[in-house]
C-alpha cells in the first residue's frame, strides 16, 4: 500500500498536561493577589514604613505581571495555547490592581493634606503615578466585552498598551537607581524584545512548523528561557523578601 506522508506536527501541546492546567492556573491566581493580601494588615494598622514597603511589594509584583503579560505571547507562538487570552487579561488586570493599591498607599502615607505632592512631587513618584494611569485603558479593554467589540484589532490594541506601560515602567526603574532591579528587568525583557522583531517571529513560525526538527534553534530557546529566568527570578527574589519585611510591620 502507499505510504501517505503527513506534515510535521508540533511536538510542544500544552494539551498534554491539561492535568495540570487548573492547578496551575490557580497558583497563578493566588500568586498576583499575595502581595496584597500581604499589603492589607500593615495598611489598615497605619505601619510605620508603610510607603516603603509597599512600593517594594506591590512595584515588584506590578513588574513581574507585566513581564509575564508581555511572555504570553511568545510562549503563544511556540506552543498551543487556547487560554492566552484569558491570561493576557488577567497579569493585565493583575497589574492594575497592585499598581492601583500601591497609588492608594503612596497618596495617604504621610502628613495628611500632602497626597497631591506624594503623587506628583519627585520624578520617582510622578512616574509610578503615570505607570497606574497608563494601566487605565489596558484594565478597562481586559474583559469580553471589550474583545468582541474591538474584534481582530483587540491583540494589538493590548500589545501596544502593554509595551507603552513596558516603557514608562522603564523609565520609572531608571529614576530610582536601583540598579540590581533595572538590570534584573532588563534582562528579563531581552528575550521579550527580541521575540518582537519580525525576523525572528517568522524564524519561530518556521520553526513551529517544522515539528521543532532544528537542535540549534532548541539551543537558542533555550538560552533565552535561561535569561528571562535568570531576570524574572532575581525581581521574585526582591518580592519574596520584601513581602515578609512588609508582614512583619504589623
Amino acid at each position: 500500500m502507499p505510504r501517505h506522508e503527513t506534515a510535521p506536527q508540533p511536538v510542544l501541546r500544552l494539551s498534554r498536561l491539561r492535568w495540570a492546567a487548573r492547578p496551575a492556573g490557580l497558583a497563578v491566581r493566588v500568586a498576583t493577589l499575595v502581595p496584597l493580601l500581604v499589603m492589607a494588615r500593615p495598611l489598615a494598622a497605619h505601619a510605620p514604613g508603610l510607603q516603603v514597603y509597599g512600593g517594594d511589594v506591590l512595584g515588584l509584583s506590578a513588574t513581574l505581571c507585566l513581564l509575564a503579560c508581555l511572555a504570553v505571547t511568545p510562549v503563544s507562538r511556540l506552543v498551543r495555547f487556547r487560554t492566552a487570552a484569558y491570561w493576557r487579561r488577567w497579569l493585565g488586570l493583575a497589574m492594575f490592581w497592585t499598581g492601583a493599591a500601591g497609588l492608594v498607599i503612596a497618596g495617604t502615607g504621610g502628613p495628611r493634606g500632602q497626597w497631591m505632592m506624594r503623587l506628583s512631587g519627585h520624578a520617582q513618584e510622578w512616574t509610578g503615578t503615570v505607570v497606574v494611569v497608563a494601566l487605565v485603558p489596558l484594565a478597562l479593554t481586559s474583559n469580553q466585552w471589550s474583545q468582541r467589540v474591538l474584534g481582530a484589532y483587540w491583540k494589538t490594541w493590548q500589545r501596544r498598551l502593554s509595551w507603552a506601560v513596558w516603557l514608562v515602567v522603564a523609565a520609572h526603574l531608571l529614576m530610582l537607581g536601583a540598579w540590581r532591579v533595572e538590570a534584573a528587568f532588563f534582562l528579563a525583557s531581552g528575550p521579550l524584545l527580541a521575540a518582537r522583531v519580525p525576523a525572528v517571529r517568522k524564524d519561530a513560525g518556521k520553526w513551529r512548523a517544522s515539528g521543532y526538527a532544528d537542535s540549534a534553534r532548541w539551543v537558542l530557546a533555550g538560552v533565552a528561557a535561561g535569561v528571562f529566568a535568570c531576570g524574572a527570578g532575581y525581581l521574585l527574589y526582591l518580592e519574596v523578601v520584601a513581602s515578609v519585611q512588609a508582614a512583619r510591620l504589623a
